[in-house]
């Protein structure tokens, strides 16, 4: 779920005009990350909601931060040395399911049948972590926008 930072190029512009281009793409690191720390917290408390043994609760990471042509991003979801691999059980978690797999939009869907006839299951953890993200997201940016001030005084 990507972050669409407004005045992304004026703030970068401006920041490497007054620091260089060096120390402006470490600050950039350290506004992603501070950014990302939000949302990895955000997730590993939402999938404490839904967890028996603690294995998705572990399994969530941030990884570091990458630069692309496209730009600068950090990723947070499931580690990818996961031995369980829990990303696939979160997604029935967050998504819900049928017997014969997902069908039409899950939050227009009823939690016990739809048109079909098919019984369409709500876990526990359905949705938790979009709502995480929408709780968080703008904690996130606000992070991120403190970090690029602090570099800018």
């Amino acid at each position: 779920m990507p972050v669409e930072i407004l005045g992304y190029d004026e703030a970068m512009n401006a920041l490497t005009d007054k620091i260089g281009p060096k120390a402006s793409k470490r600050w950039m690191r350290k506004a992603l990350k501070a950014g990302g720390d939000i949302m990895e917290a955000a997730f590993s408390e939402a999938t404490a909601q839904y967890e028996r043994t603690g294995a998705t609760h572990e399994a969530v990471a941030e990884e570091s931060v990458r630069v692309t042509n496209q730009g600068a991003s950090v990723k947070v979801g499931f580690s990818k040395n996961d031995p369980k691999q829990r990303w696939r059980l979160v997604h029935l978690n967050e998504l819900g399911y049928s017997a014969h797999g997902v069908f039409g939009n899950p939050a227009k869907t009823n939690a016990t049948r739809s048109d079909t006839g098919l019984a369409f299951y709500k876990p526990r953890g359905f949705g938790l972590l979009q709502a995480a993200y929408d709780d968080n997201r703008k904690k996130a940016l606000e992070a991120q926008a403190e970090v690029i001030r602090r570099a800018l005084k």
